[in-house]
């Protein structure tokens, strides 16, 4: 098994020289990028169980966020991107290939968002309308869907999606710091089911459609796996997912273009480790 020794200096390094861990609470580590007033009043929209509407898996969602826990997984993941969810909308609202709608033209009004994290009040899984979830987001640096694309596949069905889905509505949010490092590394050997990251909610959800292959455990991806960079992170099914499509985007702060110009450095100095050290 290779060994990501180049990625696991950089982000000792990015430890030791930026992130005083002792001195950050777990609530400071994991809390959410969005600062909004009225956060408590989201998290009133998160919705118990899937609705009876026609839905389907039909986008994953990823984030690049700008809390510290965002910069700590984009520097251990060598990825811009922090956060992962899944959009259920009606089918026909997936952009299949050369569509050439514009996806902001369409009406999201009855997407739902399945998210796990910090939603002004619980740090749990939740079902959210589409516009609660881009709100909650509107602090992070990008926003982007992938669609999904079946083929030959069925899309679930309502019934497949409550069955499993809904049982993991209101399970915690996992905040063990050691399982989430070792996600970047595929080093955990062990799952529990009763509380998830994002991108462990997302993978997991998608095995038990019967949409992602089962050679890996839910709890050893990361949010990168999911980008298109890296679409051979994942054993889809009878599946595809399509480019990235950009729907939020915040002007960058000083800090953030320091810390993205950091990150481009050490992408190229993992792929220097790499190409030197693994032939």
């Amino acid at each position: 098994m290779k060994v990501f020794f180049g990625r696991a200096f950089l982000f000792c390094l990015l430890l030791a020289s930026t992130i005083n861990l002792k001195a950050l609470s777990l609530q400071d580590i994991f809390s959410s990028s969005s600062d909004d007033p009225n956060a408590l009043a989201l998290a009133e929209t998160a919705l118990k169980k899937l609705p009876s509407n026609n839905f389907t898996i039909g986008y994953v969602a990823i984030v690049s966020g700008t809390a510290a826990i965002s910069n700590i997984i984009e520097l251990s993941t060598l990825s811009k991107w922090s956060h992962t969810a899944m959009i259920l909308c009606p089918p026909e609202d997936i952009l299949l290939p050369d569509c050439t709608r514009d996806i902001m033209s369409i009406d999201k009004t009855n997407w739902l968002c399945l998210d796990v994290g910090d939603l002004g009040r619980n740090c749990d899984v939740h079902l959210v309308p589409w516009s609660t979830f881009i709100e909650y987001e509107k602090c992070a640096s990008s926003v982007a869907l992938r669609p999904f694309w079946y083929q030959g596949k069925p899309m679930p069905t309502n019934e497949k999606l409550h069955e499993v889905i809904n049982p993991h509505i209101g399970k915690p949010f996992k905040k063990s710091t050691k399982e989430l490092i070792y996600a970047a590394f595929r080093w955990n050997n062990a799952q529990d089911l009763e509380s998830f990251f994002c991108c462990e909610l997302t993978a997991h959800v998608l095995q038990d459609l019967g949409l992602l292959s089962k050679s890996q455990q839910p709890n050893n991806y990361v949010s990168a796996d999911f980008c298109v960079e890296r679409s051979d992170s994942l054993e889809l099914v009878e599946t595809l997912l399509g480019e990235d499509i950009l729907v939020h985007e915040s002007k960058l702060s000083r800090s953030r273009k320091i810390f993205h110009g950091f990150l481009s450095i050490a992408q190229s100095a993992n792929r220097y480790f790499n190409k030197y050290f693994y032939k």
